[in-house]
């Protein structure tokens, strides 16, 4: 593997910054800022104001912060959301040094949030946003006011044998239904336009791990789990004998007929978990 994720052709990065910048120009406004680490450049995109602890969205792999385009308008109620695109991932981010591992992945985003003069924040994330949101709440618990989970990757148990198999499938089925294996619903067309265009990227990233007890023990602050229905990553029962043996007191909802990016399946539902979730910690 790469040291550091590149894409393919130069040609392939052209195209992709075209598609990500169309992407872009759909969401409401927002403001771009791009913060140097000891990775690389990290791109963020912020919309909303106020002095309310900000919320800081991670997003799934290939994904990169545009696919919280459904989510940003309704979550930014008095407070800032920043949306950051991951230094191993496509996207706006331009990684220049390894990230080998969680403890890596965890100071990209410690690094990126000094940067942004952000002490505490709300996280949310998905899949490997929600493993990388996971692995910052067990490290770094004082930057930490909540955690979100959305359909984290591993994390809690391995991730099923149907995504896997979704996801080779996803580089050589031509149909609409090639990203079948993320969504129960198809997405909007600049999803989709994003997904086939990092199909030209090659990630150098750490693989997401099933944490331990005594790893899952150290989330001390609040939690949330929020899966899918109809998901090809998660395992309901699965997580909920795990949550229930190491972290007892996280409430867990799993959304009605949504595949394993529910934030794009059930954006309503989503937002509405997330803000109400925050409510409570903020009231406490």
């Amino acid at each position: 593997m790469a040291k550091v994720g590149r894409f393919w052709s130069d040609e392939g990065e052209a195209e992709y910054r075209r598609v990500y910048d169309d992407a872009r120009a759909l969401w409401p406004e927002h403001e771009v800022r791009r913060v140097e680490t000891r990775y690389g450049e990290v791109q963020t995109l912020t919309v909303g104001s106020g002095d309310a602890t900000p919320i800081v969205l991670l997003h799934g792999m290939s994904c990169t912060s545009l696919m919280w385009r459904p989510n940003v308008e309704a979550l930014a109620a008095g407070r800032p959301v920043i949306a950051i695109d991951s230094i191993v991932d496509c996207g706006g981010s331009v990684q220049s040094s390894p990230v080998p591992d969680l403890e890596a992945v965890v100071d990209s985003i410690v690094q990126t949030l000094d940067g942004l003069g952000v002490q505490r924040a709300h996280l949310v994330g998905l899949s490997y946003g929600g493993w990388s949101a996971a692995g910052l709440a067990m490290q770094a618990p004082d930057r930490v006011a909540s955690t979100t989970l959305l359909e984290p990757a591993a994390t809690l148990h391995p991730i099923r044998p149907a995504y896997l198999l979704g996801f080779a499938a996803s580089f050589v089925r031509q149909s609409p239904r090639r990203w079948k294996h993320l969504f129960a619903h198809r997405p909007a067309d600049d999803i989709i336009s994003l997904l086939d265009a990092s199909r030209r990227f090659w990630p150098a990233s750490p693989l997401p791990t099933v944490f331990s007890d005594d790893d899952l023990a150290a989330i001390r602050g609040p939690l949330q789990v929020v899966l899918g229905e109809r998901s090809t990553t998660s395992d309901p029962r699965r997580t909920r004998d795990r949550l229930a043996t190491v972290l007892p007191q996280t409430p867990l909802t799993v959304i009605p007929g949504a595949g394993h990016v529910v934030s794009t399946d059930d954006p309503e539902a989503v937002n509405r978990l997330v803000l109400d979730f925050i409510a409570r910690v903020e009231a406490a």
